[in-house]
């Protein structure tokens, strides 16, 4: 929703179908961002079909082509750099944001780019033990912290062993599998 009730805003997301939680969308900017041609907001009005088969036409012509360029995860690796870029939420500016760094980190496993994969992995474990010991001086409970060091040294220990890496590709396939799966049996019949 926009700033008032009545208006609805487009925001562009990618989802890692490999990544152990599928289901979580990785939201990269607003429509606004990808093409001027939209808008921040559209007030939802009495003329709501115009609105809808307005935005359809847009998002035909200018956000198909978008997903087409980056529709796996071999194509956001080679362009990368298209994402980590400066974003800007709420008048702030941030360098890349996190939700973009999980999308190039789960493409960086998948496609078992050594150098991006460590280079990501070692950022989010020394980012995770930095919450660590602030939790830690603040007294707060830090396991969840914990588990999530663990995780990731797992996933490095996956990433290097041939055998592991093999296994865990074919359970991303298969979780892809029964998320694709779970997506079409919620869609109406015709």
């Amino acid at each position: 929703m926009g700033k008032n009730q009545k208006d609805i805003r487009i925001d562009i997301a990618i989802k890692s179908l490999f990544s152990k939680t599928p289901e979580i969308d990785y939201l990269l900017s607003s429509a606004w961002e990808i093409d001027k041609e939209f808008k921040m907001f559209y007030p939802l009005t009495q003329e709501f079909l115009l609105l809808a088969e307005h935005l359809t036409e847009i998002i035909n012509a200018k956000l198909v082509p978008f997903f087409d360029k980056y529709s796996t995860s071999e194509k956001i690796i080679a362009n990368k750099d298209f994402f980590i870029r400066e974003t800007t939420t709420e008048g702030q500016i941030w360098e890349c944001s996190l939700v973009t760094e999980n999308l190039i980190y789960d493409c960086s496993f998948r496609q078992r780019n050594k150098k991006l994969f460590m280079e990501y992995n070692t950022k989010f474990i020394e980012w995770q033990k930095n919450r660590l010991e602030q939790n830690n001086q603040i007294g707060d409970n830090s396991q969840s912290i914990v588990d999530i060091i663990k995780e990731l040294n797992l996933e490095k220990e996956i990433f290097q062993n041939n055998e592991l890496y093999e296994k865990e590709i074919i359970n991303q396939n298969l979780r892809k599998q029964l998320y694709i799966e779970n997506i079409n049996k919620k869609k109406p019949s015709r």
